[in-house]
């Protein structure tokens, strides 16, 4: 009823900013990290540059459980504007 249609704008912002932000973003994070330990030279850059990795992978894995829930949550509008989100983000 009136809470679910109060809550579906939150619900589309939430999958949105998850996505982008958080999906997409922390993962190519962590690839750019873990590529950086791989080719580091100094051992304590590279300790620090894994521990990053690792940490926007699991950033990144939040995400996609948010956008899963918001897109069991919300329905055809989540799922309308996650795609359009998809097509407009930028490629890393």
């Amino acid at each position: 009823g009136r809470v679910q249609r109060r809550a579906q704008p939150f619900v589309v912002h939430l999958a949105v900013e998850s996505l982008k932000d958080g999906c997409l973003l922390e993962d190519y994070n962590a690839d750019v990290a873990a590529e950086c330990a791989v080719a580091c030279r100094d051992a304590a850059t590279g300790a620090a540059l894994r521990q990053i990795a690792v940490e926007e992978r699991s950033h990144a894995e939040l995400s996609w459980s948010i956008v899963a829930w918001c897109l069991d949550r919300g329905g055809a509008p989540v799922r309308a504007l996650s795609r359009a989100a998809c097509a407009t983000s930028r490629s890393w």
